[in-house]
């Protein structure tokens, strides 16, 4: 079975560059005032955060309402858990020891259900009152229209954006024509509100106007810059 690997720390002492309060070009100023106010409640970081990163994720809930907030965890970008469970059973396991089969993977690789909990319960660790999961498999693309998450989504007064694909987080939260599902919707609407907007890895990718980088190699963006 193919597994999405996490980078190495050497690799992630490159990306953990960590943005409080982002700060935007001249060039973008029309089309962002309808933002600034969202903007100013963010927390964007690179990759490779987690449960010993104590101050970045006691601001996250903090900046999220504290112990009367709700984080979203959004796992857009992240490896379906379906497909780990889906290859569990193909290796011959049983319908359960499969579920925990992908569990476990998940909890070693990042699949999208540990992820969730992964993140939830380090927000939840440093002072956020509740956290819920908000994830649309990119094989049901049609699950970005769901009422239920979209209710989720007005429910939250902050958003965390997991890594993993970036171009799988965007191809999942928008329609066929390339637009904002409701979901996304929802969410853009909660943080022109001021709702916090956070992430890290592919989850920061995805929030940028622009794509800064999409896959490729060090080698060659060291030598040709980033596109």
């Amino acid at each position: 079975m193919l597994r999405e690997k996490k980078w190495t720390k050497l690799s992630l002492l490159l990306a953990a560059v960590i943005l409080i309060g982002v700060g935007f070009s001249h060039a973008d100023q029309r089309h962002d005032d309808d933002f600034r106010k969202g903007r100013e409640n963010a927390i964007l970081a690179g990759g490779g955060i987690g449960g010993g990163d104590v101050e970045i994720f006691t601001e996250i809930a903090k900046r999220a309402g504290g112990e009367e907030g709700n984080i979203c965890i959004i796992v857009a970008s992240s490896y379906p858990w379906t497909w780990d469970y889906e290859d569990c059973l193909a290796d011959g396991l049983s319908e359960e020891e499969a579920e925990t089969c992908a569990d476990e993977i998940g909890i070693a690789y990042g699949n999208s259900k540990m992820n969730i909990q992964y993140y939830g319960d380090i927000i939840a660790a440093n002072g956020i009152g509740q956290y819920t999961g908000i994830y649309v498999d990119p094989t049901i693309r049609e699950e970005n229209s769901n009422p239920l998450l979209v209710e989720a989504a007005n429910s939250c007064t902050g958003f965390f954006f997991t890594g993993g694909d970036q171009s799988r987080g965007i191809y999942a939260l928008r329609d066929d024509r390339g637009k904002a599902s409701p979901v996304l919707k929802a969410i853009q609407r909660k943080i022109r509100k001021g709702a916090l907007m956070a992430g890290t890895s592919a989850g920061t990718a995805i929030q940028t106007r622009k794509y800064v980088i999409a896959n490729g190699f060090n080698p060659v963006a060291l030598t040709n810059g980033a596109a």
